[in-house]
């Protein structure tokens, strides 16, 4: 919760995001695709 506050998100925390250089373009657009998702 700490780093959260610290970082002006508040109590409603946030994602974290991880790719790497074996993530494929199909992987990235799942992440947009969810990330989208959370947004609505």
């Amino acid at each position: 919760m700490e780093a959260s506050r610290r970082l002006g998100l508040g109590d409603g925390g946030g994602v974290r995001v991880g790719l790497a250089p074996y993530s494929s373009a199909d992987d990235v657009d799942r992440l947009l695709e969810a990330l989208a998702r959370l947004g609505r």
